[in-house]
């Protein structure tokens, strides 16, 4: 069969669109999967805010998947936070990874309160990027703000990291 000039050109052409119509083409790396999400977040704030989440979204798609920390790496994360429940039902702190080549990439807290005196206990994902030897601010909204609402105990859960 003979597709003629007009024919390959126009075989060339949709062969190159194809991936970009099909939900767009894998990044070939991870700084280009982060520099193409990236661009349509405005601000600066909304890109701290934004770029932990579009990191994993990035680790998973150019196969650098995270992976739960092991018992001695989970041991290396030290931090303390503060409850914010009476004024805004945040929580907020600093974690520090003492891991020496572990990049903290989720973190799961486990909060314990009494609510009308029942205890509950909640956990609470974060998306985070905490480099190895490094303290980063943590902030999530916990619970409702309600005085008869008293956080008996926190700490961290579990975590995922690569």
């Amino acid at each position: 069969m003979r597709f003629g000039i007009v024919g390959t050109v126009s075989f060339l052409i949709l062969a190159m669109l194809l991936p970009g119509l099909a939900g767009g083409a894998v990044p070939s790396d991870y700084d280009e999967c982060i520099l193409e999400l990236i661009k349509d977040v405005n601000g600066a704030q909304a890109l701290a805010l934004a770029l932990p989440s579009i990191e994993n979204v990035c680790r998973d798609k150019t196969g650098h998947k995270s992976k739960a920390l092991s018992n001695e790496e989970m041991r290396q994360l030290q931090g303390k936070a503060k409850a914010h429940y009476c004024s805004s039902g945040d929580f907020s702190g600093e974690i520090y990874n003492g891991n020496s080549n572990v990049t903290v990439s989720e973190i799961v807290f486990e909060i314990t309160a009494t609510i009308d005196e029942r205890k509950v206990t909640r956990l609470y994902r974060k998306d985070v990027t905490i480099k190895p030897q490094t303290a980063v601010p943590v902030y999530f909204r916990a619970l409702e703000c309600d005085k008869s609402i008293k956080i008996t105990s926190w700490g961290l859960n579990s975590a995922k990291g690569y």
